[in-house]
């Protein structure tokens, strides 16, 4: 929902105050999905993740960060973390 509409030119909603609350639900998250996945498998969806993440929020502008644009290298590096991981995912 905040993406959206700061995506759409409106202000995006205020979070702060949430962030504390955020941080221990995905470290309780990671905590326990690590049990039922296998480490490899959780740090390769969590460094994945993390990469593609960070290319949209540079590529589209969201939550405030400056537009930077999308590089070939950069969309063969998210890319190939993708094509890496899904070997580890699939066993």
């Amino acid at each position: 929902m905040g993406l959206s509409l700061y995506y759409s030119g409106r202000r995006a909603p205020d979070l702060r105050g949430r962030h504390e609350r955020t941080t221990v639900r995905q470290v309780y998250a990671g905590l326990t999905l690590v049990h039922r996945v296998g480490a490899g498998t959780f740090v390769g969806l969590t460094a994945t993740s993390a990469s593609s993440a960070s290319v949209a929020l540079d590529r589209f502008g969201w939550l405030h960060v400056p537009v930077h644009p999308m590089s070939a290298a950069k969309l063969i590096r998210v890319l190939l973390m993708v094509a890496g991981v899904l070997p580890i995912v699939r066993r």
